[in-house]
């Protein structure tokens, strides 16, 4: 196994050892995936009279059809039935530049919990919605739905599902929970589009505390909390919410911890099974620990340390960053699901922060602001 991403030298048995977590990881999220969902509800034009009604507060089955969720009036517009808003996020994950709308409908009185370390608790009958929409630069696919993904949390679980979007864009139908390839191609992409099934979405939801990605403290900041805070639906005081702002020294600093917050943290923290290989924490407020930490010489690679101060070419975070999908099974990048290409603005977010890292301490500021 020599000059593999393993590490240089090391022995097949200790690459078996070291692959055990990731093989049992894997076992557990199939497992996992099997119960998660239920099969979905036939198509029918009404419940049969011993079934549960339908309402925005708990469903036990996702329905056929995005229409029949009644998220939205205008569903090829995706307008915003009453109840349902639409949110962002400060550090959107990249996903191969799609654009992606986001919706969030909470019960009538419902209210987020937070778990203490940025994140949230959030009550039965909570519906988040994120649509993907090919970008303007993909030529005659630019503006189209591509899938719509629905998280909704009832009293036993969660149920999670993707709707693809058919051809004339006015409806979706809910997949069968397995990874569905559309022929399409994004820009700057080397494979088809991918909508994932059960499995590939557990790998990073999996590491949330709630299932839910994005909607955290840090992705909203105070300004949203204390909207939600004015609407009562936080349990807790704004001031009481952990990392919904992270210390950084510079505007660039914050960027990049920021953009790791966004794409990097749902797998690289303690909550996740991907933690127990690398063993990093990439989570805006503790990512700056990385700074000069011993890592594994990748093959073909020379880099010894996770972030070199002032060298993103000699740091294996921004080496795997940069990294191409290549086909061949030793060539990992980062993410390694998800996307296909590399974005252009999180490489220079970084490449910029790596780079500012061996400017002393106190020169920092000064320096970014001349720029």
């Amino acid at each position: 196994m020599a000059g593999r991403d393993y590490g240089i030298g090391m022995k097949s048995d200790a690459v078996l050892r070291a692959s055990l977590p990731t093989l049992f990881a894997v076992l557990v999220l199939t497992a996992v995936a099997a119960t998660l969902t239920p099969e979905r509800a036939p198509r029918r034009e009404a419940p049969p009279p011993t079934a549960r009604a339908a309402s925005p507060a708990t469903l036990d089955v996702l329905p056929a059809r995005l229409s029949e969720l009644g998220l939205f009036v205008d569903l090829p517009a995706l307008r915003p039935a009453p109840g349902v808003e639409a949110y962002d996020v400060r550090y959107p994950l990249w996903s191969d530049g799609a654009e992606k709308p986001r919706h969030l409908r909470l019960p009538e009185g419902g209210r987020l919990a937070s778990d203490g370390e940025g994140g949230f608790h959030f009550p039965e009958g909570s519906t988040f919605s994120k649509t993907f929409v090919a970008p303007a630069d993909a030529g005659a696919a630019s503006g189209r739905k591509l899938e719509t993904r629905i998280l909704h949390k009832n009293a036993e679980r969660w149920l999670t599902g993707a709707y693809v979007w058919n051809e004339a864009g006015d409806d979706a139908d809910l997949t069968d929970g397995w990874d569905r390839t559309l022929p399409l191609r994004l820009p700057g992409c080397d494979a088809d589009y991918v909508v994932p099934g059960r499995v590939s979405c557990l790998q990073c939801h999996a590491g949330a505390g709630d299932m839910v990605l994005g909607f955290s403290a840090p992705q909203l900041g105070t300004a949203k909390l204390g909207e939600l805070a004015a609407r009562g639906r936080l349990e807790a005081p704004v001031r009481e919410i952990p990392h919904a702002e992270f210390e950084a020294e510079s505007d660039v600093e914050r960027d990049a911890l920021g953009y790791l917050e966004g794409n990097c943290a749902h797998c690289h923290n303690p909550r996740s099974s991907a933690f127990a290989g690398a063993q990093l924490d990439l989570r805006a407020f503790k990512a700056k620990e990385a700074i000069g930490r011993p890592a594994f010489r990748l093959a073909h690679e020379s880099a010894r340390h996770v972030v070199a101060a002032g060298k993103p070419e000699a740091s294996t975070l921004y080496r795997l960053f940069v990294r191409t999908l290549a086909p061949e099974f030793d060539q990992k990048r980062m993410p390694p699901v998800g996307a296909h290409s590399v974005d252009p603005h999180g490489r220079a977010v970084l490449e910029r922060w790596i780079e500012s890292l061996a400017v002393p301490e106190g020169a920092r500021e000064s320096v970014h602001r001349s720029e």
